[in-house]
């Protein structure tokens, strides 16, 4: 398989990206309030900023009115 690709919630979100099974991200965002907020992965805290996962946005789209991000992992 070239691409799969997974729309889910805060769990398997965290669960992939700690097991480094993530390339790209899309992110989708509206401008609209639907109540209390969830995170976006279940990612434990890091101790410092120089732990954090870097990622390098590579495109940029707006659907009006929603916008789309698109990040990549950087090479090792």
């Amino acid at each position: 398989m070239n691409e799969i690709h997974v729309e889910a919630g805060a769990k398997l979100n965290g669960s992939l990206l700690r097991e480094d099974c993530i390339d790209e991200l899309l992110l989708y965002y509206a401008p609209f309030f639907i109540g209390e907020g969830l995170g976006m992965s279940n990612l434990p805290a890091i101790p410092s900023l120089k732990d954090r996962q870097a990622w390098q946005l590579t495109d940029q789209a707006v659907f009006d009115p929603d916008v789309r991000l698109r990040y990549q992992k950087p090479s090792k």
